[in-house]
């Protein structure tokens, strides 16, 4: 039968699909971009550098070859010269490349290189004069101890700060041998003012949330830093305690750097500020976010002396009342713990000089004396007198006059009247 309407189809979004589609390619490969058009592939721009194959070079204080930029399907390009290193936004580790959508932040990740264009210009950093003098070793004792009478009274004189220019000379010399790490170091350590600033912005990218962004934990730290003498003192001491125990580091910013340990301690001297100055929400948020970044957990309301070492940190636990004191040494999984519901003062006292090794509990309102050793493992419910070590569970004293335990590590007990040290039992 005839109708009078006419027969053309209706145009629905089928047909238009259809129509849009060439009839000799309905293959899927045409089809994903109709119907995703943000899956269309774009050419992906290109740096290539004709010499020294490192992107952190760009952050180095010298001229760079001739850099090529293309999409990967043309191999031709405009060559320019890439002849200065960026400048730094305040320390936040920006590039301000003109026209480029070049951004370093944490280790020089490339975000996008649309153009690569002339670079403002930064003086070279100021010469860093040797900490090391005659035939004494970087790293080793000596070295640290020259570095301490060096320091003296910096934080309340201030003046030039030794241990400072020793971390950008390592920095520097390091830069040299890795040249992958060279924006990492150029924006944590060589383009920093100070190691407050420098320690400000590497708290802040360990820390950083949605709710408290880097920008704000770095003026955080920033304050701190500069209001308060016992933490630039304890900041110096914690880090050359580091160098002065802990074999595996043998430069200052090895600590600075990589070390959790290190991190947690100064985190944790924050948020002790923070609690001084009746902050108490903000310091619990930043117990908080250590304990979620770091795997250490210390209440803000504890104190720990300046010259502490903690040794791989993960599993720390420290108590609102626990002391710590001068120049202690904690391994990993150390609990300073209470015991009991009551409120009050509930957790132990360790005096100074004291090594705690890895695993040992410490319950309750106990005092540990000072130049304690208390071995691997061991659960101690009651007060150690000074100069003993203790092993076992419960805690037994094994020996008597010690020495210093926590500087000089050594984690072999000694049976007691045997008057030297030998390969018993690991405590």
């Amino acid at each position: 039968r005839t109708s009078a309407r006419s027969t053309t189809p209706t145009p629905t979004s089928r047909h238009r699909f259809n129509a849009a589609m060439p009839r000799h390619s309905p293959s899927p490969a045409f089809i994903t971009p109709l119907l995703d058009p943000l899956s269309v592939s774009k050419p992906t721009p290109r740096l290539a550098f004709t010499g020294r194959p490192s992107f952190a070079a760009r952050a180095r204080p010298r001229p760079l070859p001739t850099a090529v930029v293309g999409p990967d399907n043309d191999t031709s390009g405009d060559e320019v010269n890439v002849v200065e290193r960026p400048t730094l936004d305040d320390g936040c580790g920006v590039a301000e490349l003109n026209d480029s959508a070049v951004a370093f932040v944490e280790g020089a990740e490339v975000a996008e290189v649309a153009e690569v264009a002339e670079v403002a210009e930064l003086p070279h950093p100021t010469k860093i004069t040797s900490t090391s003098s005659g035939h004494v070793r970087s790293g080793s004792i000596e070295y640290v101890k020259q570095m301490r009478e060096r320091l003296g009274s910096l934080c309340a004189t201030g003046g030039e700060d030794p241990l400072w220019q020793a971390m950008r000379e390592e920095a520097q010399e390091v830069a040299d041998e890795e040249p992958l790490l060279a924006s990492y170091l150029y924006v944590t350590i060589i383009n920093q003012k100070s190691i407050a600033s420098a320690l400000a912005f590497h708290l802040a990218n360990k820390l950083r949330s949605h709710s408290l962004p880097n920008t704000l934990l770095m003026e955080l730290v920033s304050e701190v830093a500069a209001s308060d003498p016992e933490f630039c003192l304890a900041m110096h001491e914690d880090l050359l305690a580091y160098l002065e125990r802990d074999p595996a580091c043998t430069r200052f910013i090895d600590a600075f750097l990589y070390f959790k340990g290190y991190h947690a301690l100064q985190s944790y001297r924050v948020a002790h500020w923070l609690w001084k100055n009746k902050r108490f929400p903000l310091a619990y948020y930043m117990q908080s976010q250590i304990s979620k970044e770091l795997q250490v957990d210390i209440h803000p309301g504890a104190r720990i002396g300046p010259g502490a070492f903690i040794d791989h940190a993960t599993g720390i636990v420290i108590g609102e009342t626990a002391v710590l004191g001068a120049r202690c040494s904690i391994l990993h999984h150390v609990t300073l713990g209470g015991s009991g519901r009551a409120h009050g003062d509930r957790h132990p006292k360790v005096g100074d000089d004291v090594l705690i090794g890895a695993g040992a509990t410490l319950l309750g309102n106990i005092r540990i004396g000072n130049r304690v050793q208390i071995g691997a493992c061991s659960l101690v419910l009651e007060s150690v007198e000074d100069g003993t070590t203790v092993v076992g569970v419960p805690a037994k004293a094994v020996q008597r006059g010690v020495g210093v335990p926590s500087l000089s590590m050594d984690q072999q007990a000694i049976e007691e009247g045997s008057g030297k040290s030998g390969n018993g039992p690991a405590v």
